[in-house]
């Protein structure tokens, strides 16, 4: 801006005096005079030039050829979209352009075309309100790439990074990077990741990278990574034949055995056929070229030949067409023996107990798990269910959960008069129960108890005699450090829940729940615990806390698992306005309480109220209890060593048969099972520690893994040692 006087010179203007070129986005602010061709922006426009998207407001003045934009344009010239200001100017007429007054030459709406976003900027601050230019900020390399990775492997690293913070305002073109510290430089265009191949493991090296744009290379980003063959793993392929330990190779992971393959085993009257992962040719086969990734157990095929008599036929030697299975029985009174198993083509297996007696002691049958077979049936013998009192009990043991159902089960149920009995333990259909609750349930287990009568099936439901259920089931790592909240729903046909007592025993690896109807039982997991403790003595006792916060001179107890005592016990309670406290059967749920008494009560009332409470329990409930604590204490802390039946009634200070007997009578099993349950659980968690083989596992609990070992596991498991270790993980 400014003044341009052409006094002594023609073709005098703003911006340009003779225009022979282009002019565009351009304006000039400053007075113009002179004698001819005078303009506010240019003098004279020639046949060759062009003006375009300007404009002038400076005042113009001289003698002729005079214009507010332009003084003079040859017909040739082109002039668009470029304005001046008659107010300022004092000119009202142009060679060229269009005149606005000065309040329409402070408006963007005057400037049709013009463009707003990347060159011209207005506003009433700048510039007198006219238009003006906007500043380009100088063009510069990128930044550096940024989150620059680099991620070893076996004789390579892959780099990856995302975009610099800034491109220097030029769109990048390319990405280059190197892998020694920027001696040479690769070309990946613009992919954000690349993998350098061939390099020397253990050798450290420096990576780069840097992006490139039209003014030049970036700065650059740098990390520093050293590739690494990976570490070799070895599994272990165990061979059985028939049970039995056939041969056992290591082998690395990644790998096949090859010609470490064994030999294959031959046995009198069959055929060998290979060597699969499940029993009699199920699942897959195995061969010397099968790529081994875990530990694994193979076992051998055999098909009978027809040349060694009638092993395993009939007595003409034949083959049956399908395995044969049989249910172990064993008896108190170790009068063990064992029942056919009758496979049907309807997914369901069943055995019939007939006349084994089971109405005295306990009597245990073991049915084997059959492939395909999703319900197991039992039929007893009604007269068997129907004893005065409680005699006897049977405990049913398939793989989908074991009952165990007491002698005087039926009597007393209408509509149990008949011959047979038929208690079916079955897989529950998850798709029938309600959208919410399968959703609740998930992938745990379902399983559903029926009972019929001569072929009718009936609503089993007796209050007085309840059967106890044990559903196999493995928790989560998160339900693990939270196990009291696992438990189980019964579920009617109406898809109405019950949450029932259920409790995870971590040395059966079940959740076990007692009932006295049959229906479907789900195993869930629930993560918002009781209204108040985990128990019945700790909800009693929280509820006693916060409804008695001061000191108390009464209280009542009554049995925790007696319902009648427990509502008569509270009756009492609203009479004398004190706690009801459920005293249990065991001696920490009774210390509790205690507890809670010594702390609460009124110093004058304390001394004869805990004599009388002291005495109840040392003489109805805690007889014999202590005996068989230290008894349990003993065998957890001996468990590594054989058995000893005298040792551990020597820590109760009882004979041994006394003590056998009350220890069953206090826990449920006997002391020998107790300590085969605390055996298989220390064992199980061995078997979680995968830097530990199975054999391995099996020795560090002073077992020798081999045939009799893995199926006494998988009878107290349901499953075998490397089938457990692999649904664990």
């Amino acid at each position: 801006t400014g003044t341009e006087d052409g006094i002594n010179y023609t073709f005098a203007g703003g911006l340009v005096g003779l225009n022979r070129a282009s002019i565009s986005d351009s304006y000039a602010r400053g007075a113009v005079s002179g004698q001819e061709d005078i303009g506010g922006l240019v003098g004279c426009n020639s046949s060759s030039g062009t003006i375009t998207n300007s404009y002038s407001t400076g005042a113009v003045s001289g003698d002729s050829y005079i214009g507010g934009l332009v003084g003079f344009n040859y017909s040739e010239g082109i002039i668009t979209d470029s304005y001046w200001d008659m107010d300022t100017s004092h000119q009202t007429n142009s060679d060229g352009g269009t005149g606005k007054n000065t309040a329409e030459m402070k408006q963007q709406e005057t400037y049709v075309g013009w463009d707003f976003v990347a060159t011209w900027a207005i506003n009433a601050n700048e510039n007198d309100g006219y238009p003006f230019l906007t500043v380009s900020a100088a063009l510069t390399v990128p930044f550096a790439p940024q989150n620059f990775t680099a991620t070893p492997g076996d004789s390579q690293v892959t780099l990856s990074w995302t975009a610099p913070a800034s491109d220097g305002g030029s769109s990048i073109t390319k990405y280059q990077v190197s892998k020694d510290n920027g001696v040479i430089w690769t070309d990946v265009g613009l992919n954000t990741s690349h993998t350098f191949t061939g390099l020397t493991n253990d050798m450290e090296y420096t990576f780069k990278v840097r992006a490139v744009n039209s003014v030049g290379r970036g700065a650059e980003a740098s990390v520093t990574a050293t590739p690494t063959a990976p570490a070799q793993t070895t599994h272990t392929v165990k061979f059985y034949s028939d049970g039995s330990l056939y041969a056992s190779i290591t082998v690395i992971g990644g790998s096949a055995l090859g010609a470490n393959w064994p030999t294959n085993p031959t046995k009198s009257g069959y055929n060998f056929g290979g060597w699969f992962t499940g029993q009699n040719g199920a699942g897959t086969q195995y061969t010397n070229t099968t790529i081994i990734t875990a530990d694994v157990d193979l076992h051998a095929k055999w098909t009978y030949s027809g040349s060694s008599g009638s092993v395993g036929g009939d007595s003409r030697g034949n083959t049956p067409s399908t395995p044969i299975y049989k249910a172990d029985v064993r008896k108190e009174n170790g009068a063990d023996t064992t029942l056919p198993v009758t496979v049907n083509d309807d997914g369901t297996a069943s055995i019939d107990v007939g006349s084994q007696n089971f109405t005295q002691g306990e009597t245990v049958i073991i049915i084997p798990s059959v492939p395909g077979v999703d319900t197991y049936f039992t039929g007893i013998p009604v007269p068997n269910l129907s004893t005065t009192d409680v005699q006897g009990t049977l405990t049913l043991n398939t793989n989908l959960g074991s009952i165990t159902v007491p002698s005087n089960m039926l009597t007393g149920v209408a509509g149990a008069d008949g011959n047979k009995a038929r208690i079916a333990i079955g897989q529950g259909d998850k798709s029938k129960l309600p959208k919410d609750i399968r959703t609740a349930v998930g992938n745990r287990p379902l399983i559903q108890l029926t009972l019929s009568i001569d072929g009718k099936q009936i609503a089993w439901n007796n209050p007085q005699t309840p059967v106890t259920v044990a559903i196999p089931y493995i928790p989560t790592s998160e339900e693990l450090t939270r196990p009291e909240h696992i438990t189980v729903w019964h579920i009617d046909g109406n898809g109405r829940i019950d949450s029932m007592d259920g409790k995870y025993d971590p040395l059966s690896g079940t959740v076990i729940f007692t009932t006295t109807h049959f229906n479907y039982y789900a195993v869930v997991y629930e993560s918002v615990a009781r209204l108040a403790g985990t128990d019945r003595v700790e909800t009693g006792l929280k509820i006693a806390q916060a409804a008695y916060p001061d000191k108390i001179s009464h209280a009542v107890l009554a049995t925790a698992n007696n319902y009648p005592d427990a509502l008569a016990g509270s009756v009492l309670a609203y009479q004398l306005d004190s706690p009801l406290l459920l005293v249990g059967t065991s001696k920490k749920d009774q210390e509790k309480v205690l507890s809670y008494l010594k702390a609460k009560l009124k110093p004058d009332d304390r001394k004869r109220v805990l004599y009388v409470v002291a005495l109840l329990v040392n003489k109805r409930v805690y007889k014999g209890k202590d005996g068989i604590w230290r008894a349990k204490e003993y065998i957890e802390n001996h468990w590594q060593e054989r058995f000893d039946l005298g040792e551990a009634a020597k820590a109760a200070c009882l004979s041994k048969a006394h003590f056998t007997k009350l220890f069953k009578k206090h826990t449920g099993v006997t002391p020998h099972e107790y300590y085969s349950n605390y055996k298989i659980s220390k064992l199980k968690e061995k078997l979680l520690d995968t830097n530990l083989s199975i054999s391995q596992a099996f020795a560090a609990c002073n077992m020798e893994y081999n045939g009799h070992s893995a199926r006494v596991f998988k009878e107290k498991t349901g499953l075998s040692p490397s089938a457990y270790r692999k649904m664990s993980r």
